[in-house]
């Protein structure tokens, strides 16, 4: 991923799968930047919203991650993974 961000920093692919793998290997901190770059990018995307409040909440940015999720719920209110992690974090 990095080899195409090098070169074309906002290709979103590339960040999705930047930030997914990053993420699976609980290296939150280090996906934070290319998570933001995504929702900067894809502000209304559900699966965009749900990877950054997955990184912003393992970052400890709780209250972030939940208005990331209120977004998601608002832009796909039939998706049931959005209201299951709010869930999760609001716990």
């Amino acid at each position: 991923y990095r080899t195409v961000l090098q070169s074309a920093p906002d290709h979103v692919e590339a960040l999705r799968g930047e930030v997914q793998a990053l993420t699976q290997l609980h290296r939150e901190r280090e996906a934070r930047p290319s998570a933001e770059r995504l929702i900067a990018l894809r502000p209304t995307d559900p699966d965009v919203l749900l990877a950054v409040a997955t990184v912003r909440f393992a970052d400890g940015d709780p209250a972030s991650a939940l208005a990331a999720l209120e977004v998601a719920r608002r832009e796909a209110p039939a998706r049931a993974d959005v209201p299951r992690r709010l869930g999760d974090i609001a716990r």
